[in-house]
């Protein structure tokens, strides 16, 4: 893609900013036009579709043309007439209203509903019902209502891919004089299928890259250089670092999954046989990856599998022995933050730390007014530390910046997305008493244990 005049460019970032939903610049006919992005779930194909509107376009001097609004039909002026002698009109609620107002509308029945599925996308109906005390009908009619606004969107918690060869890095890139821009970033790294995730920042550093690489150093070494060439008209200096995930996710793109293909190919000449992939596996992920409630007979007879090969193997990567698959989930895409942000931290003293960690874990059990509080969370390997993942709706930032003062021997930074330009932010309403960090808690008899919700109902999963 053409590199965008300084102007345009500006002006698409402050667009980006002041719009809630994710919009898109095309380049058409040499005009800058701008297109809002959403998703709209297709109940025939279990997917959901990305519908483009337009809103108008950049000049060359960087001003905004907003596209020209419709003449006033004959009902909103009716509408009009009517308001003006005060009366009201009630009209049924489109599919984008719903979209939009959803979050303000959501009551204790919506949340249960949210929380059992992002617990596991596959449960049956019949448990949700029972666990937010509506009927089974009301249950599936709210979900069907979900799915068609295309308000969730059906995901994979992926853990363990150390299991069959790939561990998880960061990028953190500061460029030290011009950027490029978004277009340019975008365009370097979008064919690299081990790339994940992909957002830009307003802080210490620029770009951050959530990165899939074989546990080959060796191998390591290409992209990276290949990465760094993509974008060696820009000085700038790249932070590597080994990640692991604690809690949330990130949703691995489909164009990884040509890579483990790759691997089932060739799996003879890998040596450690333990970090080989089977045929089943590969399809088995690959499908559930793009829609985690896709029926195993549909998996099976698409990849000639024999009959409940699908759902054998399913069962066996979420088992504990593996863990490759950690849960089914939701990304609940209709309950879009303002923006998003990252805090991360340093240990600086690790006896301090350790004294404090339990203030740290009390913070991430909690809930905010829609969601969870984070979106991800990971430990940082070089050096040892924290990043997390905050959708801000409200003053979220600024509570959890304050909180963390309780933790100590830590040096703490924060830093503004302004934009995700590969890859998806997982929003979902987790059930925190089934953490990593609830159970440590606790553990160290810092809180009282709780009844736990049973999600998995392993033997009663949709199987159809």
């Amino acid at each position: 893609m053409q590199e965008l005049p300084e102007l345009v460019s500006n002006k698409l970032n402050e667009l980006r900013l002041k719009y809630p939903y994710k919009i898109q610049l095309r380049v058409i006919n040499g005009k800058f036009c701008i297109y809002k992005d959403r998703y709209k779930y297709i109940k025939e194909t279990k997917k959901s579709k990305v519908i483009s509107e337009y809103l108008g376009r950049i000049d060359n001097n960087g001003i905004f043309i907003e596209k020209k609004k419709k003449r006033k039909s004959a009902l909103d002026k009716a509408i009009e007439v009517i308001k003006e002698h005060g009366g009201t009109v009630a009209l049924p609620e489109s599919n984008n209203n719903i979209l939009e107002s959803k979050k303000s509308i959501l009551d204790e029945a919506d949340k249960k509903i949210l929380m059992a599925l992002s617990m596991n996308s596959r449960i049956q109906r019949k448990y949700i019902s029972q666990m937010c005390g509506l009927s089974q009908t009301a249950v599936t009619h709210r979900i069907k209502k979900f799915e068609e606004t295309g308000f969730i969107r059906y995901e994979l918690e992926l853990f363990n891919l150390s299991k069959i060869g790939f561990n998880t890095y960061m990028f953190f890139i500061k460029f030290l004089d011009k950027k490029p821009t978004s277009e340019i970033i975008r365009d370097a790294f979008k064919d690299d299928p081990k790339v994940q995730l992909v957002i830009i920042t307003k802080g210490e550093y620029d770009v951050i890259i959530y990165y899939l690489e074989e546990s080959n150093i060796a191998l390591f070494l290409k992209p990276i250089q290949k990465l760094n060439t993509l974008l060696n008209r820009y000085p700038s200096k790249w932070y590597l670092t080994p990640i692991s995930e604690s809690y949330g996710l990130v949703q691995i793109r489909q164009e990884f999954f040509d890579v483990l293909k790759e691997k089932v190919i060739n799996k003879r000449k890998i040596d450690d046989k333990n970090k080989t992939i089977k045929y089943k596996e590969y399809a088995t992920l690959r499908e559930l990856n793009e829609n985690s409630t896709t029926s195993f007979s549909e998996i099976d007879k698409k990849y000639n599998l024999p009959y409940n090969s699908s759902h054998y193997t399913y069962d066996d990567l979420i088992s504990e022995k593996k863990e490759i698959i950690l849960r089914p989930t939701i990304n609940i895409i209709g309950l879009k933050p303002k923006y998003f942000a990252m805090i991360y931290f340093a240990i600086t003293n690790w006896d301090k730390f350790n004294e404090t960690k339990n203030e740290w874990r009390k913070i991430v059990i909690a809930y905010n007014k829609y969601t969870n509080y984070f979106s991800l969370i990971f430990d940082i390997g070089i050096p040892n530390g924290g990043a997390l993942i905050i959708p801000v709706y409200e003053n979220e930032l600024e509570v959890i910046e304050k909180q963390m003062l309780n933790v100590k021997g830590i040096e703490l930074n924060s830093l503004i997305i302004t934009e995700v330009l590969i890859g998806s932010i997982n929003v979902r309403l987790f059930d925190n008493n089934h953490s990593v960090q609830f159970g440590n808690l606790v553990k160290s008899k810092t809180i009282k244990s709780a009844k736990l919700v049973d999600y998995k109902l392993t033997k009663n999963e949709m199987n159809y």
